[in-house]
């Protein structure tokens, strides 16, 4: 029965894109005016991102620029979590965002007593009817199922 009814839940963050999406941040960074002559980047480091910019509303700019690089290359936003906002040399705001690989553990007992629950309902409905299932087939008496 585990056999035929098991499946996985994966969550991956495909890397590739991540780094097309930080390049085209960067780019689009760099030929803003808002953000001309300004200390913002962003940068990968040990599969987490490192935000820096000089105050925290270009911080906040920077952000919303590379969440929609990042939903237009596909890669979901619950992926990313924001740590606090802190102070770094130079008069600037950093902000590391640590990207999540695979599903937290509370996620999954979470989802598995959902889909649990679910398949329970499911059992008890049929087998309350039992011939509920076959009384869908498109045939108009139902005398004339094989059973």
């Amino acid at each position: 029965m585990a056999k035929e009814n098991s499946f996985d839940i994966v969550s991956k963050t495909d890397y590739a894109e991540l780094t097309n999406a930080l390049n085209q941040t960067g780019k689009e960074i760099s030929q803003r005016f808002d953000f001309k002559g300004s200390k913002a980047a962003v940068e990968l480091k040990d599969k987490d991102l490192i935000m820096t910019a000089e105050d925290e509303t270009r911080l906040r700019n920077m952000n919303d620029i590379l969440q929609s690089k990042l939903l237009k290359r596909g890669i979901s936003l619950k992926a990313l979590d924001y740590q606090t906002i802190e102070a770094a040399a130079g008069g600037t705001v950093r902000q590391l965002v640590k990207v999540q690989q695979g599903i937290l553990s509370k996620r999954p007992k979470r989802s598995l007593s959902i889909l649990r629950t679910l398949n329970s309902r499911s059992r008890r409905r049929s087998r309350a009817r039992p011939y509920a299932c076959r009384a869908r087939i498109a045939i108009p008496c139902r005398k004339r199922l094989p059973l």
